[in-house]
């Protein structure tokens, strides 16, 4: 039988490794709820956000953020800005000083809970500044947006080099000029991001266009986990891509109460445009206008079909009807 000794070396080395462990643990302060929003130094006392109760709070430790600045939109007062338009008008007093911006130098804008009503005035984002409210349901942007189609576009939030995530953006523009359209969310940038967000055309509209999320004129998309949703008027889209890209993951897009209704449409008229849907639930489904329109539908369910024309390219994979429940061929016939 084998003469099991006690091996002091790696006793010593095993409580070494215990107490750097502990050590670190206990210098870190342990778990920390609150995590900080604020690192502008416009605030004497920086404030908290608590991600998994929404609470606003004390910060438990000195900010630290892996954005250059960060600061705090609030209508309690306790921020540094009550409205994300004026905080945005103030990127170049709180957000530059670390040098230019660009991917690997972030700002970020958070949103505290309630509801930030614009009016006719467009939230209009700025490259590589990130604005991130505190959740679907508790944060909420307003606005009141149509706009002249033969004039320059816009919605209630205009995208940028950036990301929107947890909050929702309504617009309450009637739309009653059969010549106008009413946007939510307008995509005429690249690399734009979009992430557990709610884009809500909330009343039906009388006239003209209406679309939940519009991605145009070389523009790049990818939304995750978010709610499009367009109603009423002419046209209504829940997603509407023109001559650029849209990536859709884990998402419900709908379209409902126009007098055409399209959940996604992807348009073209030479140049490349592109939808690709993943693991989400849509309405109906049109492509066409040129060969350059392509959909790539997958893991995903459509209620009425995929009306394919123009020799636009589809390809459905794993996909359903949802009115038949048939599934759809390889083409997206069923």
């Amino acid at each position: 039988m084998k003469n099991t000794q006690f091996k002091p070396s790696r006793t010593i080395i095993y409580f070494g490794f215990l107490i750097c462990v502990v050590s670190t643990y206990a210098l870190a302060g342990g778990p920390i709820t609150f995590q900080p929003l604020v690192g502008s130094s416009l605030q004497e006392i920086p404030v908290c956000f608590d991600d998994s109760t929404g609470e606003l709070g004390q910060c438990s430790t000195a900010p630290k953020t892996s954005y250059a600045r960060s600061v705090l939109v609030s209508q309690s007062g306790t921020g540094d800005f009550t409205s994300p338009i004026d905080a945005l008008a103030a990127v170049n007093t709180w957000c530059t000083d670390n040098g230019a911006l660009s991917t690997f130098n972030r700002c970020e804008i958070r949103i505290g809970p309630g509801v930030y009503p614009l009016g006719t005035e467009s939230l209009e984002m700025v490259d590589f500044v990130d604005i991130r409210g505190s959740g679907n349901t508790t944060t909420v942007i307003t606005g009141n947006v149509d706009f002249d189609t033969n004039l320059d576009p816009r919605g209630v939030v205009k995208s940028a080099q950036a990301s929107l995530s947890d909050l929702s953006v309504y617009n309450v523009s009637a739309n009653a000029n059969p010549n106008f359209a009413a946007i939510v969310i307008l995509v005429s940038t690249p690399n734009f991001r979009m992430d557990n967000v709610f884009a809500v055309k909330n009343s039906a509209a009388t006239a003209g266009g209406v679309g939940a999320v519009v991605v145009l004129d070389g523009g790049n998309a990818i939304i995750r986990d978010s709610l499009l949703f367009g109603q009423g008027g002419d046209d209504a889209f829940g997603l509407l891509v023109e001559e650029s890209t849209a990536t859709v993951r884990n998402s419900v897009i709908w379209a409902r109460n126009g007098v055409n209704n399209s959940s996604v449409e992807v348009a073209s008229e030479g140049i490349l445009s592109r939808a690709t849907i993943l693991n989400s639930t849509t309405d109906e489904i049109n492509v066409g206008g040129n060969a350059a329109a392509e959909l790539y539908f997958h893991w995903s369910s459509a209620k009425t079909g995929v009306t394919v024309s123009d020799g636009a390219a589809v390809v459905c994979m794993y996909s359903f009807e949802e009115d038949s429940l048939m599934p759809f061929n390889s083409d997206c016939s069923l």
